[in-house]
């Protein structure tokens, strides 16, 4: 080894006598392929290799240097000679065991060029190293395939022992494709090409080129036309997809050679076979007829006369436009120019604008025998309607779409592109027809394609979307007449005032006007091309000025008028001039709602300070559907009264219930009568009744919903609530105020002697305030205690008219307040004096006393307080009677007990009846027990 001797050692190389490019300085082994001036070594004539080592110290002997020189040749489908020595590498310490890795290429006709970059196969062999890299002409298989070769001492320590490894190097054949079968000039065409035996480093991405001449060395394929050069230089770069990839791709753009094929040689160095070979992709050039069309078969006929001519066949004078609902006027409308869209498709055409010198499309007015150019479109002038009829480019509609458009506007009198006289344009007459003049339609070969469209009027209509209409209510106005779809591309929008308003209260209104509120303000279109047009007016509640004009009524008949100018079947739309009938006025009808309203009270009888609730449903007076809204006014009022009078002098009013109900609410009080006796805490009392107030404070001329306060005039009464929901119509509902008979009782039939217990008063005419709890007054007294209490009962809750209170009972306390003094036995009596008696029996000044019972100590059912038991015969003596004879007396006995911790009284009592059911016995005897006591009790008897 020469690093074992040599210490900075400068080694130069000389071949043939020229100094060659070293790898590098101390290098002890590389590649040499060029000399010191770049030039490659020429390997045909003899060559003399001379090393020269220049020492700086010791010089050593002969036999310590050991070098090799190994020759590699190579020549594209020549040969492919070369020596190549594997230094193997252990793979870890202490392993023994070496690799190495080996890699071929295959060389091309296209090896040495990188871009212009010259390289040599020593840029892509490495034959000294672990990793080996030899290139190849041609495939080597079998004996011939790449051999690693190892020289073994054997465990006998005999030399000479070779152990060797080998693999096939394939060669494979390429596969060169277009992405399509047919292209358009100027569309981007992709080529690719597959084949392994081109990816010579796996480390970088390659590109190789092609034009339309082969040439050997820098392309690998070409690309011609109809086998010629195609007429625009083709210059393909195929891109590998990736650094280690079988697959180049390429994108260029297809050649303008219409009709032609294009047709790709790759040439495979070497197949699979190891022969060089040609493979060809053929696509064709395509050419295809275009088609030209119009936006719409029938257009709308233009209104309006356009410069100095006059409107077609009328009056030059006149002026040709949209009539209003108002028969004498027209709408201020600018003039009813059509926009006609004219779109070419040709895939031919591949870039953003379409145009060729002296234009591509021809557009045409025909009417009778007159047939006028009046546009040229396509033409490479940009500019946009020139006097001179001479269009600009059409335009791409999308990127790749091969669809171009371009717009024109034709008037009712358009000149033609000669300046000859005015052409009119008449509905059912005239025809527009456009040309296309394609230079290159299918195979080739020039073409004209037509599309044509006439000019027409048709009949309007007019629509709400519902018959009958609330007050206030949005209504959805509908207009279609495709006369006033002047551009099909565009939505278009219409003066409001074309429709006219027609009701009793006001015979003529144009719906332009403040009376209206339109949203959107004008008549705007539903779409593109639709025809239909529409927008919501909201029904106003007065016609002419708002708030100062003449009020809708209920039920009122509305007329919408649209004075639709041209009629179908005319040539051309109505002129102002009084001659000219051709008008017609299209008519819609609907109501103004009149659903009535309904009046409801939520009881049928009321008492005489009672709550009255009012319902109103009235669904015309449901005018916002965003608000809450109110009823009753003075000329729509909402009247209450009772036999005493009316609340409000004017009116009282109601509030919606939530916003868009239509259903009305509020309530007024009942204070009942001035210095009628009541039942109230204290004793016996006279009502103070509230004032009658109209709005809570006041007897002013309105009130409500929910403050006003009316008197009754008697103890029996009524209660009315009228609504005057539309002038002269009127909603009732009325109810009865009248007294109530108070109801007493004990919550419990008896009650423990020192226990407790709860009296409970219903009387709902004691319930003088719903807003509060009231108290009235009973009296109470036992047998122990005749003189007994007054106690207050309190009502259970707000406005329920029913009272408890809770009574103690005791044995050995003095009755107060609400503790009563009993014994055990007693029956205990609670009474209630009402002053509010019912009529007609009763008058204001009557009163009645109620009361109610209930027994202290343990109760007993009346037939168990002295119960009988052991009912038998006996004869005078006592002694039991097995058979009785006729005429024989016996008596009837029964033992009779007294449990209780009192005395009892009794009535024994015996009743004998025969088979048939008949009495022919009765007979009875009283008695009373102490507590405890019992006894044998009998009556006689003779059968």
């Amino acid at each position: 080894s020469i690093a074992e001797h040599l210490v900075s050692t400068e080694i130069a190389v000389t071949l043939d006598g020229a100094n060659m490019a070293e790898p590098s300085q101390n290098a002890c082994s590389g590649e040499i392929h060029q000399d010191s001036s770049g030039d490659g070594i020429d390997g045909d004539g003899a060559v003399a290799l001379t090393f020269t080592m220049t020492h700086v110290s010791a010089t050593g002997t002969a036999g310590d240097y050991v070098i090799a020189a190994d020759l590699h040749s190579y020549s594209t489908g020549n040969q492919a000679n070369g020596i190549y020595r594997m230094e193997a590498v252990e793979s870890g310490p202490n392993t023994g065991v070496f690799e190495g890795t080996v890699a071929y290429v295959v060389m091309n006709t296209d090896q040495a060029n990188d871009s212009g970059t010259f390289k040599t196969p020593a840029d892509y062999v490495s034959a000294d190293s672990s990793d080996i890299i030899m290139m190849l002409d041609t495939y080597m298989t079998g004996s011939s395939a790449p051999r690693v070769n190892y020289g073994d001492t054997d465990v006998l320590g005999s030399t000479g022992t070779t152990v060797g490894a080998q693999l096939d190097a394939n060669t494979h054949t390429g596969t060169i494709s277009f992405d399509s079968d047919s292209y358009a000039t100027g569309d981007a065409a992709t080529l690719t090409l597959v084949d392994a035996d081109l990816n010579t480093d796996s480390a970088t991405v390659e590109v190789y080129t092609g034009q339309d001449t082969y040439s050997a060395g820098t392309e690998i394929f070409s690309i011609q036309c109809n086998d010629a050069t195609c007429s625009t230089d083709v210059e393909i770069l195929l891109v590998e997809d990736g650094t280690d990839s079988d697959t180049f791709v390429g994108v260029f753009t297809v050649p303008d050679d219409w009709g032609e094929d294009m047709e790709v040689g790759y040439r495979d160095t070497r197949d699979s076979t190891g022969t060089a070979s040609i493979y060809y992709a053929t696509a064709t050039i395509g050419s295809t007829t275009g088609t030209i069309s119009l936006d719409s078969q029938v257009y709308p006929t233009p209104f309006g006369k356009s410069g100095t001519s006059g409107c077609a066949d009328v009056s030059s004078t006149a002026y040709c436009g949209l009539k209003n609902g108002d028969a004498t006027d027209y709408t201020s409308l600018s003039l009813g120019t059509v926009t006609v869209t004219v779109s070419v498709t040709d895939p031919d055409f591949t870039g953003d604008t379409m145009s060729a010198s002296g234009g591509l499309v021809t557009l045409r007015l025909i009417t009778a025998g007159d047939n006028y150019i009046i546009f040229t479109a396509g033409d490479t002038k940009a500019n946009a309607l020139a006097n001179d009829g001479i269009l600009g480019p059409l335009t791409e509609t999308a990127q790749g779409s091969n669809v171009y458009e371009l717009s024109v506007s034709i008037n009712q009198a358009v000149t033609p592109k000669d300046d000859s006289a005015a052409h009119y344009v008449l509905g059912g007459s005239t025809v527009l027809q456009a040309q296309y003049a394609d230079a290159r339609g299918d195979a080739g070969i020039s073409a004209t394609v037509y599309d044509s469209a006439t000019f027409d009027l048709r009949n309007g209509s007019l629509t709400t979307d519902k018959s009958v209409y609330v007050i206030g209510q949005t209504m959805v106005i509908t207009l279609t007449d495709p006369d006033l779809d002047l551009d099909s591309a565009t939505a278009e929008t219409y003066n409001l005032g074309l429709i006219e308003w027609d009701s009793s209260a006001d015979g003529s209104e144009l719906m332009n006007t403040a009376a209206f509120t339109g949203n959107p303000t004008n008549l705007e279109e539903t779409g593109d091309g639709t025809g239909v047009f529409q927008t919501t007016v909201d029904i106003p509640s007065t016609i002419a000025s708002p708030g100062t004009g003449t009020a809708l009524e209920m039920g009122e008949l509305v007329t919408l008028t649209y004075r639709d100018a041209g009629r179908a079947g005319e040539s051309h739309v109505a002129s102002q001039a009084s001659a000219d009938t051709t008008s017609v006025d299209v008519e819609y009808e609907f109501n103004i709602s009149n659903f009535g309203a309904t009046i409801t009270l939520d009881k049928t009888v009321y008492d005489w300070t009672d709550t009255v609730n009012i319902e109103v449903v009235a669904p015309d007076h449901n005018q916002n559907s965003a608000s809450k809204e109110l009823i009753g006014s003075s000329s729509l009022p909402v009247k209450i009264s009772t036999r005493n009078g009316q609340l409000c002098s004017d009116y009282y009013q109601l509030k919606e219930s939530g916003e868009d109900t239509g259903v009305f609410v509020g309530y007024i009080t009942l204070a009942g009568i001035n210095g009628q006796a009541i039942n109230q805490q204290g004793g016996t009392t006279t009502l103070s009744a509230t004032a009658q107030y109209c709005d809570g404070s006041s007897s002013g001329a309105t009130g409500g919903p929910e403050n006003g306060i009316l008197r009754t005039l008697g103890q029996d009464d009524g209660v009315t609530v009228t609504y005057e929901w539309v002038d002269g119509s009127v909603a009732l509902a009325s109810a009865i105020i009248q007294w109530n008979y108070s109801q007493i009782e004990f919550l419990d039939s008896s009650v423990a002697a020192d226990g407790t217990t709860t009296v409970r008063v219903t009387d709902p005419d004691e319930d003088l305030d719903d807003t509060k709890v009231d108290q009235i007054q009973i009296e109470l007294y036992s047998d122990s205690d005749s003189g007994g209490i007054k106690s207050s009962l309190s009502e259970t809750g707000e406005g329920t008219g029913v009272f408890e209170g809770t009574i103690h009972f005791a044995t050995n306390s003095i009755s107060s307040v609400d503790t009563l003094r009993v014994s055990e036995g007693d029956t205990v009596t609670a009474e209630v004096t009402d002053y509010t008696l019912p009529g007609p029996d009763y008058t204001s000044s009557d009163s009645l006393l109620f009361a109610a019972t209930t027994t202290v100590g343990t109760a007993f059912p009346p037939l168990e307080r002295a119960p009988a038991a052991n009912a038998r015969v006996v004869d005078a003596s006592g002694s039991s009677v097995a058979e009785v004879s006729v005429d024989q007396q016996v008596q009837i006995a029964a033992d009779v007990s007294n449990g209780q911790s009192k005395d009892q009284a009794f009535a024994y009592l015996v009743q004998v009846q025969d088979a048939s059911g008949v009495t022919v016995s009765l007979s009875w005897l009283s008695g009373s027990l102490t507590s405890g006591q019992s006894m044998t009790a009998a009556q006689s008897w003779t059968p």
